[in-house]
């Protein structure tokens, strides 16, 4: 989101972010790691940021497999973020 311009702005816009008042960098802290070996054990599989989100792809990988491990990969991550206000959502 970036307001509209006003006089004086000299063209320049100011992004800002609705986290909804989520500490990103602790939920990455606490996720990467959990990503990060379901991404090695899933070859094909990629993990990708943004500020204030983090997905996890495998249509790279054998459909099966990466199936498997996604709904293996939401399990743990819904136990390790159970005290932030995130929610998961798949995507086919």
């Amino acid at each position: 989101f970036a307001r509209p311009l006003e006089d004086g702005d000299d063209g320049k816009r100011n992004w800002q972010y609705f986290d909804l008042g989520v500490d990103w960098d602790s939920v990455k802290k606490a996720a990467l790691p959990i990503m990060s070996k379901f991404t090695a054990r899933t070859n094909g599989s990629f993990v990708k940021l943004t500020h204030s989100s983090l997905g996890w792809s495998y249509y790279s990988c054998d459909p099966e497999w990466g199936l498997l491990q996604a709904s293996h990969l939401v399990l743990e991550l819904e136990d390790a973020l159970r005290a932030f206000d995130v929610r998961f959502v798949t995507l086919k």
